[in-house]
Formats: structure tokens, C-alpha cells, sequence
């Protein structure tokens, strides 16, 4: 038997890392899935119809499981077409995208919604050049941050991301805040007051 180095040794490691993660991606996929499919048979138990279905906290809640709980810390993202099939990713720390076009998405898309698995729920210059090129065929979007700190886009306000807390704190600043909202305007990050008194 062949005697292995230290190298040889962490390179098996990080295969066993890198197998485990497929894994476990796999795994927040199926999860989002089966949450998803609970979420929409009870809805229609009650209703004809999956309305609204995409502003679901529950969902949100398993999203925003599937990505710090299963996942380490991995960005998620859910796009809910307009057959109300569910297109999933999964990516880095700070990025996730689509490897290739998800097959058989039917326009327009209900819903986009990601996660920020580091807690800080806001539109990067990625997300606004996303929903700048989708906008026209995309409803809505989230950007979860955990609990109940969510930023939400809808296309009728395409400059708009009105980012929602749970408390009045804001972490950049470290600033209470008066209201438990603020807006993100695109190209800027100004509050709804700033944007208020920049208006007049």
C-alpha cells in the first residue's frame, strides 16, 4: 500500500468537502420543494387558487432555512414562474446565479426571491442589474435577510427596494432608526426621509 503525503491527505479532504456540499445543495433544493408543494396543497384545501403564494412567510422562512441551516452560510435563489413552478440555485457566500437558463421557465416570472445568508437584507449592483434586465417580465422580488428583515421590488416601483426590520436598528450605521423601514433607491442607499427631503 502506497504511503500518502500531507497533500495527498488534503486534497482527499477537500474532495470529501466538495461531495458533501453537492449534497447538501441537493438536499436545500428538495427542501424548498417539499416546503413549497405543503404550503401550496393547504392553500388550495381552502381557495381555488395560488395567489399570493410567492409573499408566503412560511416559504420565505424555509428559504431562508434551506440557506444558513442545510447550507453553510450559501446564497439561495427561487424564481417562481407563471405556472407556478419553482426554479432553484444555489451559490456562494455573497453571489448565486443560474449555471445555465432554467429549463422550461414560463414568463412572466411571479416572483424572484434571494437569499443574503450574512444577515444584511439589500440590493447589490447585481440584483438591481438583474431585475433592470428582467424587470418588464418579472413581478416582484425578495431579498431575505433573516427573520423578519426582508427587502421587497416590485415593477411598478422599479427603482424602489423597500427594505423592512424586525427591530429599528440598522446594522451599518449602528443608528437607531425611526421607521422600521427604509427605501434603496437604485444607484443610491438613501432613506425614505433623505429621498423625501431630496425630492422637495
Amino acid at each position: 500500500m502506497e504511503a500518502i503525503t500531507s497533500k495527498g491527505f488534503l486534497k482527499q479532504i477537500e474532495n470529501r468537502k466538495r461531495a458533501h456540499t453537492i449534497h447538501l445543495r441537493r438536499d436545500a433544493c428538495k427542501y424548498i420543494l417539499m416546503r413549497w408543494e405543503e404550503l401550496c396543497d393547504e392553500q388550495l384545501s381552502s381557495t381555488t387558487s395560488l395567489n399570493d403564494m410567492e409573499h408566503h412567510v412560511d416559504f420565505h422562512a424555509a428559504i431562508w432555512e434551506a440557506s444558513t441551516e442545510i447550507l453553510p452560510g450559501l446564497e439561495v435563489q427561487v424564481v417562481i414562474d407563471a405556472n407556478w413552478k419553482l426554479h432553484i440555485s444555489t451559490g456562494s457566500p455573497g453571489f448565486v446565479g443560474f449555471p445555465k437558463e432554467p429549463k422550461g421557465l414560463k414568463l412572466p416570472i411571479r416572483c424572484w426571491i434571494h437569499t443574503h445568508p450574512f444577515g444584511r437584507a439589500y440590493f447589490s449592483g447585481i440584483d438591481w442589474n438583474t431585475v433592470s434586465i428582467w424587470g418588464s417580465q418579472m413581478e416582484c422580488a425578495y431579498v431575505l435577510g433573516g427573520g423578519q428583515h426582508y427587502g421587497f421590488w416590485d415593477n411598478k416601483n422599479a427603482n424602489e427596494l423597500t427594505i423592512y426590520r424586525d427591530d429599528f436598528y440598522d446594522l451599518g450605521s449602528g443608528q437607531m432608526l425611526e421607521s422600521p423601514f427604509e427605501i434603496q433607491l437604485k444607484d443610491k442607499s438613501l432613506n425614505l426621509k433623505e429621498n423625501l427631503k431630496e425630492g422637495e
